[in-house]
């Protein structure tokens, strides 16, 4: 159980380790105590990345791009549906732009 201690980021672990260890020796190893131990090495990770500009940054440049590319995930999966909705082939036209055109097999 104590090994879920270096999960923690290394400045918490300096400034509170030692008190968690001496703790976590009169615990009993359930469940529930690593995955609070889990939860709270997230937690203290987000703390660490918020305080530093640079990767604070980087967070939110990476969560754009997850955004991003959930919402393509998104559109394709609903062309794919309106397609397999409609007889014969469907065009997806995005103003000017031609998408796609996808054929319908024969049933």
């Amino acid at each position: 159980m104590k090994g879920l201690l270096r999960l923690y980021p290394r400045s918490w672990r300096k400034r509170y380790g030692r008190e968690m260890e001496v703790l976590m020796e009169d615990m009993p190893g359930k469940l529930s105590i690593a995955l609070d131990l889990l939860i709270g090495a997230a937690v203290a990770y987000r703390d660490v990345i918020r305080a530093n500009r640079i990767l604070s940054a980087a967070g939110a440049y990476l969560h754009g791009i997850c955004v991003a590319v959930l919402l393509q995930a998104i559109a394709f999966l609903s062309m794919l549906l309106f397609a397999q909705s409609s007889a014969g082939s469907t065009d997806v036209h995005l103003g000017p732009i031609d998408l796609a055109t996808v054929f319908r097999g024969g049933d």
